[in-house]
C-alpha cells in the first residue's frame, strides 16, 4: 500500500509540471477557448427565455449576435469620446501622466533591482 502511494506521489509531481508546460505551450488555444466559453456561459439565460417563449433558433442566435455587436459598438465609441476628450484638454494632463509612468517603471525597476536610476521628475 506504501508503495502505491509513493508511486502516486512521484506521478502526480511529474504530471503536474507537464500539464502547466502544455497549458502555456497551447494557450493560443485555450485563452480563446475559455473566452468563448465564458461569453456562451453569459448569453445561456437568455437562450433558454428565448427556447422557452418558442423563438426560432436563428432568430435567438441573431439577436444575441446583434446584443454583442452593439456591445462592442458602445465600448468603441466609449473609447473613441474618452480620448477625444484627453487629446482636448490641456498639455498638463500629458504632463502629469509621463510623470506617473516615469514613477510606476521606477519603482518597478528599483523592486526587481534593475534601477538604472532616479527620474529627472522624481523629487526625493
Amino acid at each position: 500500500m506504501d508503495k502505491v502511494r509513493t508511486t502516486n506521489m512521484l506521478l502526480l509531481v511529474i504530471v503536474v509540471p507537464i500539464i502547466f508546460y502544455l497549458l502555456k505551450v497551447l494557450s493560443f488555444i485555450f485563452i480563446p477557448l475559455v473566452f468563448s466559453m465564458f461569453i456562451a456561459l453569459m448569453f445561456l439565460p437568455l437562450m433558454r427565455l428565448l427556447t422557452r417563449r418558442k423563438v426560432p433558433k436563428i432568430i435567438s442566435i441573431l439577436i444575441v449576435l446583434i446584443i454583442i455587436f452593439l456591445g462592442i459598438k458602445l465600448g468603441a465609441e466609449l473609447v473613441k469620446l474618452s480620448s477625444k476628450e484627453i487629446l482636448a484638454s490641456d498639455t498638463q494632463f500629458f504632463d502629469k501622466a509621463e510623470l506617473k509612468i516615469k514613477t510606476l517603471i521606477f519603482d518597478v525597476e528599483s523592486f526587481f533591482g534593475t534601477a538604472t536610476g532616479i527620474p529627472s521628475d522624481k523629487k526625493l
